[in-house]
């Protein structure tokens, strides 16, 4: 299958995201899978790290996941678009910013995963 994204968890882990609806964690080290994060029902296209244990994932299945990279575990699910995601990056530090299909651009303050105004030119800067 199909590696659409990679990101950096830490100095001897990676995270990739697939075809196969998943999210992969790998150790550099030893060169193989540590675990496997399923939960999408569609490709997973993007990922990225919001925070040093918190992995988002989004994809064709038009949601975001929330990911505990400590645990193991799903932690939220955001409904966020009505087509397929293509677009997701970390903005400023309390901000998750979605690009989809549908024709919009979605910001999310993480703190409480709702959507939120999109921060100032000033807010992004400092």
């Amino acid at each position: 299958m199909p590696v659409w994204s990679l990101v950096s968890i830490d100095d001897n882990t990676i995270a990739s995201s697939s075809a196969d609806y998943t999210i992969r964690i790998w150790n550099l080290e030893k060169h193989r899978q540590k675990h496997m994060y399923e939960g999408h029902s569609r490709p997973v296209w993007k990922i990225t790290m919001y925070d040093d244990n918190i992995l988002a994932s989004a994809g064709e299945d038009c949601l975001v996941k929330l990911w505990d990279t400590n645990q193991h575990a799903q932690i939220k699910t955001l409904i966020a678009h009505s087509q397929p995601i293509w677009g997701l990056s970390r903005v400023c530090e309390d901000y998750l910013a979605t690009g989809s299909w549908d024709h919009t651009v979605k910001i999310w303050t993480t703190k409480n995963s709702e959507k939120k105004k999109p921060p100032t030119k000033k807010e992004i800067l400092e």
